[in-house]
């Protein structure tokens, strides 16, 4: 039955196009509108249930509106046979629709996570210390500590160091301005969730400072030849990886990437993937500030 609906959408979408081309840009509205629905009658076919309420959710979304309203903008400027205007018209719809598709940051990711994807942390050798790049941990107006997408990062370290894999733990991070002025840190905070979490103090040791990923390498550094560490450990995001250990290798820092906070997930990609969101949005920035990052050295 799928495949017949299929293939009368298809004939549908066939037939609006050859009669779209006849009427020579007019009545464009009713167009957009056939083949609309036809398209709507596509999806139909080849989905159903969950995916096809997430994907109809995903189009009325405001990103997955504008989207749609900047494909029959581009449709309407194209029907009056606007030229330049009509290309830059669908430049900027296709434009829109790659830089929130979540399956672009999916490829993405999926690209810069690959060198690190089968790294199990809790199985490789003990280190004589892990350095944790800062991330992950906020502070909430009422005092509480908050944890962020990259959060991960410190429960994997505080997993290293509970297993006997790492009997020192290095936070780094920036001061952050709660009030007026800063008054705590990244590396402040850390160290709060790391002790709830069954860290001695004994065991922590605060770079307080750095804000960029280029000036924490360079702090670890230092502090690294200052202790004599000899095995050493650098966890960030996975996707984060390439970037930071590029810079550890130009600091002349040899560290062993574990890896945290996997953007790219088990799961599928599905359906309303396809259609920009605000999360995707997010993905494509998060992923192509990693790549621009590491093309010029930051």
């Amino acid at each position: 039955m799928r495949s017949w609906v299929l293939l009368a959408a298809v004939a549908t979408l066939v037939a609006a196009a050859a009669w779209l081309r006849g009427r020579r840009g007019r009545q464009p509205l009713v167009a957009i509108l056939v083949v609309s629905a036809a398209g709507v009658v596509a999806v139909w076919g080849v989905v159903e249930g969950y995916d096809l309420r997430k994907l109809v959710a995903a189009l009325v979304m405001p990103a997955g509106l504008t989207w749609g309203l900047l494909g029959a903008l581009a449709w309407r400027v194209s029907a009056v046979r606007a030229g330049r205007l009509a290309v830059a018209a669908w430049a900027l719809w296709l434009g829109f629709g790659l830089a929130g598709n979540g399956w672009v940051s999916r490829m993405l990711d999926g690209w810069l996570e690959r060198p690190y994807a089968r790294v199990d942390p809790l199985a490789l050798p003990p280190f004589d210390a892990v350095l944790v790049l800062g991330g992950g941990v906020g502070q909430h107006p009422n005092g509480q500590v908050t944890l962020g997408d990259s959060g991960d990062r410190l429960a994997l370290a505080a997993r290293l160091f509970h297993t006997g894999k790492a009997p020192v733990l290095v936070a780094t991070g920036p001061l952050l301005p709660v009030g007026e002025r800063p008054t705590t840190s990244v590396p402040l905070l850390t160290a709060r969730v790391w002790r709830d979490l069954g860290v001695p103090d004994a065991a922590i040791v605060m770079v307080e400072g750095p804000r960029a990923t280029r000036d924490e390498v360079a702090a670890l550094t230092g502090l690294v030849r200052e202790r004599g560490w000899r095995r050493v450990g650098l966890v960030t995001s996975a996707r984060h990886l390439r970037r930071a250990v590029g810079l550890c290798r130009r600091a002349g820092l040899e560290v062993v990437p574990l890896p945290a906070d996997f953007a790219v997930t088990v799961s599928p990609a599905r359906p309303a993937g396809l259609v920009p969101s605000g999360q995707g949005f997010a993905d494509v920035q998060a992923a192509c500030w990693e790549l621009l990052g590491a093309a010029v050295g930051r």
